[in-house]
């Protein structure tokens, strides 16, 4: 645990982001950045065994680097802080990405990457013809919309 220098009282600041030293605590840092609450949550939206998930993020077992790679996919960090632990961790929301002339790019919240993940999985059961799991992301949906709605 790190000590926060601007913490005038000496208290303990954690950062789960910062501090995560196993790939298995990084994991569970970046599914949370990624709007994830839950691991159920995040393997029904991805189609993922949750048990399977619940061993590479438990630490009880590590997959191997394809799989590795394709959690920091989708949860938008970036490859070698995921596997290694160096690089910069999970984006921080709404941050400045990019300044072109007058333009200026900023980087979607975990929300808002959340959303369009769904969006995307929705598209794709449909195309699929799975009905019964475009519905459930479907249902997904809708209830981040609200909750969203509530939080304004």
């Amino acid at each position: 645990m790190r000590f926060n220098p601007y913490c005038e009282a000496g208290y303990p600041a954690y950062n789960p982001i910062m501090t995560s030293s196993s790939f298995h605590e990084r994991l569970r840092a970046a599914r949370i950045a990624a709007g994830f609450r839950t691991k159920r949550e995040f393997t029904d939206t991805h189609g993922i065994a949750y048990t399977t998930y619940h061993n590479h993020e438990g630490g009880g077992r590590e997959p191997d680097i394809e799989i590795k790679k394709r959690y920091a996919s989708i949860f938008g960090v970036d490859d070698n802080w995921l596997i290694l632990g160096t690089g910069s961790g999970p984006s921080q929301d709404g941050a400045i990405e990019e300044i072109q002339g007058d333009e200026i790019h900023i980087r979607p919240t975990s929300g808002q990457r959340r959303l369009l993940d769904l969006c995307d999985q929705l598209r794709r059961s449909i195309l699929r013809d799975e009905p019964t799991r475009a519905a459930r992301i479907a249902e997904t949906i809708a209830a981040d919309m609200r909750l969203a709605e509530l939080d304004r």
